[in-house]
């Protein structure tokens, strides 16, 4: 028998019927993330009512009206003579797709949530899964409810990235929770306009930008350019637990020698872990290394409003040398991310914007080094998806999306922060060595 059975699967639209655009063409926030694979989160919870299935089949179809993006349907274009990314809201498949499944697993068996295959299967997309180029047929949201043995419950949604980023996701999740626990419309409706169009640069700008703060190396052809060699090495996770009093101390050790150093929990777990993945991944003293950073641009460019639905995030960098980071400690570390993110204006993120963009669609090829890079974020509100059986217990994520350098960080449900590490596992072997030998950092 399979570890987790599919009972029934379904498409589920929005409860009625209103007016709203036929479609819309996406975004320049949008497009940079043209070739992202969907986004996979699964919550589980303690336990759940009888009629869970139903409540959240009814909810969904109710949150699907303000949230009509996650109903519709994407086409791919050349971006020249059809938009690059196109959402069709006038399809007749106007509707996410709703799954209900069991296992005999307990929730028990599952630890702490850790990313593994069978929470991947927790949140089925598809085999194989939605990938580029985008078919129209695809949907752009999957939900998934999961019975366990145990009685507990476990919620998985696929989403695609195209549409949205974190911020608008844990929006739309905390609006669906919303409407399943109080039966009332939500209280704080998305905007969705998909309007920012981006800064327009020059050649030697995308050049400055590209090669100066990207630390990208612009390759005069594609013949010249080295064969490009699959990775073998398998990727390895290793997850970290924080209460708050670990937290106030890592915040402590990260402002030592300073007088006004006061460093936010999301600076200094970044600080830590960009320090130790970057010992672990063995860089020489001289190796510029870069840390990626994902920053809402809601409120930092004025025409993207606080509750704007879609994607509106840009990469800030951090940058130092892998020498600097290791010998001047965690201060060093969290005052060159702190540093980053408060030089970060409207002004910069738009520059960035179209520099990446560029990039992407670049005349010439660009390499571009490689860097850490933090996602997700111990400020997203998962305690508030509460469906009215009580808030998570916990939380994971997909094994899609695996890949040297990353750290995700979530808030977990006492008040503390969970890190997941990403490395491929001859680095994690070092990174296992930090933990039982601290004098490595």
């Amino acid at each position: 028998m399979e570890e987790v059975a599919i009972v029934s699967s379904e498409f589920v639209g929005p409860a009625k019927a209103f007016d709203h655009p036929p479609k819309f063409e996406l975004s320049t926030f949008d497009r940079l993330m043209g070739y992202a694979g969907y986004q996979k989160r699964m919550l589980f919870y303690k336990s759940a009512p009888e009629n869970v299935e139903d409540l959240l089949k009814s909810s969904l179809a109710e949150a699907l009206v303000p949230f009509y993006p996650f109903a519709s349907r994407m086409r791919a274009g050349d971006g020249v003579s059809t938009p690059a990314l196109e959402l069709d809201c006038s399809s007749v498949d106007f509707s996410a797709k709703f799954t209900v499944a069991t296992t005999k697993k307990s929730l028990a068996q599952l630890g702490f949530f850790e990313p593994c295959e069978f929470c991947d299967t927790l949140c089925q997309i598809g085999s194989p899964p939605p990938a580029y180029p985008w078919k129209i047929e695809d949907p752009l949201l999957f939900v998934q409810i999961t019975r366990f043995g145990c009685g507990g419950v476990s919620l998985g949604v696929g989403f695609s990235h195209q549409v949205a980023d974190g911020v608008s996701f844990w929006h739309f999740m905390t609006s669906w929770a919303e409407i399943a626990r109080t039966g009332q419309m939500i209280s704080a409706p998305p905007v969705i306009s998909y309007n920012y169009k981006g800064l327009e640069l020059s050649e030697e700008e995308h050049m400055r930008n590209a090669v100066g703060y990207w630390g990208a190396e612009i390759v005069p052809s594609v013949e010249k350019m080295p064969l490009v060699v699959p990775n073998s090495s398998p990727m390895a996770t290793r997850q970290y637990r924080f209460d708050r009093s670990a937290i106030a101390e890592l915040k402590s050790r990260a402002a030592a020698g300073s007088s006004d150093a006061r460093f936010s929990t999301y600076v200094a777990l970044c600080a830590e872990f960009w320090r130790r993945t970057v010992i672990a991944q063995g860089f020489p003293d001289s190796q510029t290394v870069r840390f990626f950073v994902l920053a809402s641009c809601r409120g930092r460019i004025a025409s993207i409003p606080t509750s704007y639905f879609g994607n509106a995030i840009c990469g800030l960098l951090a940058i130092a040398s892998a020498g600097d980071l290791k010998n001047r400690g965690l201060p060093f570390a969290a005052r060159t991310i702190h540093d980053a993110i408060q030089a970060f204006d409207g002004a910069r993120v738009e520059s960035a914007l179209s520099t990446i963009l560029w990039m992407i669609q670049a005349p010439r090829p660009v390499r571009v080094t490689p860097f850490g890079q933090a996602v997700s974020s111990n400020q997203h509100p998962v305690e508030k998806s509460e469906f009215g059986f009580g808030k998570p217990c916990g939380i994971t994520f997909g094994t899609n999306d695996l890949h040297e350098g990353k750290i995700y960080l979530f808030p977990s449900s006492d008040g503390g922060v969970v890190v997941t590490v990403v490395l491929k596992e001859e680095n994690m072997k070092r990174m296992i060595q930090q933990d039982e030998d601290p004098s490595i950092i």
